[in-house]
């Protein structure tokens, strides 16, 4: 599934690569024709001029919101990636603040575990101990009472 996706991110990136390399080049080839249709206006008949003219300044606008559009794009393009990039790296620190904590957790439980252990072994070894002495003591106070009757 990862890398369906992955590999549908990386043909989007292409395309969107492709697009863009196409979106650029229409802009330069269109700015060359600008040129082009702009000194067949000065080279045209004096009644055709004006309007050969206007249609060169219509397409130099024409032009120039292209070319905001694509600034536009590309902007917009680094705001998301930039979006996306503050949307990562919080979810990251997120995950990195989850992970301290059950690390804490988990050398937590494993010191009480440690405690327990030492803890129980202590009473065992203590209860040993006092078992032998008051089994000892049983044993001196029986004989003691043996002896004195």
């Amino acid at each position: 599934m990862i890398e369906g996706v992955a590999r549908y991110s990386e043909d989007w990136e292409i395309r969107k690569a492709q697009k863009l390399d196409s979106w650029l080049r229409n802009m330069t080839r269109l700015s060359g024709l600008i040129n082009l249709l702009e000194k067949l206006a000065s080279s045209a008949a004096p009644e055709r001029r004006p309007g050969v003219n206007r249609q060169v300044h219509v397409l130099r606008s024409s032009l120039k919101k292209q070319q905001e559009r694509y600034i536009e794009f590309l902007q917009l393009s680094r705001d998301y990636a930039d979006k996306f990039l503050l949307d990562i790296s919080s979810t990251i620190i997120g995950q990195e603040e989850f992970l301290d904590t059950l690390e804490k957790r988990w050398t937590w439980r494993r010191s009480c575990i440690r405690k327990q252990f030492d803890c129980k072994s202590h009473m065992r070894a203590r209860s040993r101990v006092l078992w032998r002495i008051s089994g000892k003591q049983f044993c001196l106070n029986r004989c003691h009472r043996t002896q004195a009757s």
